[in-house]
């Protein structure tokens, strides 16, 4: 093997070392952040679901779906996609998150219902703001509305856990139970290899054994 196919050997070898410890680094546009971690955290949303929107500025709330199941974690981010800045009513801009009644009318369920700071702000075109996050758990099924102070608003559904059917499981008996356990004992009905002390052998014609005599126990034999 010459020298330079060694070197390409071994590199390679490290590679698959290094990939197997879990010691490669992620790209600076990679996520680092876990979703639903051991920790009890609640999941994001794995599935995209688009609803009618109040008008075209709602696509500028980015989110991951617009159904969620109570409890997982609404997350968004607000991205200027027109062409010129949106005014903002605080500073930094925050959001508040409005239930729909049975009689149509928004009630605040989350968040104040005029900006937290006086100052004004804005977002340039192409900007976006923080990632905003809030967890869904003990809210009520039904639609919702995010208000943004940048003056955008996005609806999405909440909807209850989805539930799977319980499979009945059949029950035994104790008796079946025991049997179904339990092997009964085989009845060996082979026959027997050796012959007892007292069994009676034919011998070859060509033995020096004489009749009547055990072949199991030479010293039984009978001289005559």
């Amino acid at each position: 093997m010459t020298p330079h196919r060694y070197i390409v050997i071994l590199s390679a070898l490290s590679v698959i070392i290094m990939i197997a410890a879990g010691c490669t680094t992620l790209s600076p546009g990679q996520n680092t952040t876990p979703v639903g971690t051991p920790s009890g955290e609640p999941l994001l949303a794995s599935y995209k679901v688009t609803i009618n929107q109040p008008d075209a500025m709602s696509a500028y709330i980015h989110m991951d779906t617009d159904r969620y199941n109570i409890g997982e974690v609404v997350q968004f981010t607000v991205t200027n996609d027109g062409s010129g800045p949106l005014e903002c009513a605080g500073d930094p801009p925050a959001f508040s998150v409005k239930s729909q009644g049975i009689n149509g009318i928004w009630v605040t369920r989350m968040g104040n219902e005029t900006p937290g700071t006086p100052e004004k702000s804005s977002l340039e075109p192409g900007a976006s703001t923080v990632m905003y996050r809030f967890v869904t758990d003990g809210w009520a099924p039904g639609r919702y509305r995010i208000v943004h102070d940048c003056g955008v608003v996005r609806e999405f559904i909440l909807r209850p856990v989805p539930t799977l059917a319980a499979t009945p499981v059949e029950t035994l008996s104790l008796n079946e139970t025991v049997n179904s356990t339990v092997a009964t004992p085989a009845v060996a009905t082979m026959a027997l290899i050796n012959p007892p002390a007292t069994a009676t052998v034919t011998l070859p014609a060509n033995t020096s054994a004489p009749p009547y005599a055990s072949s199991r126990n030479p010293d039984s034999w009978i001289n005559f």
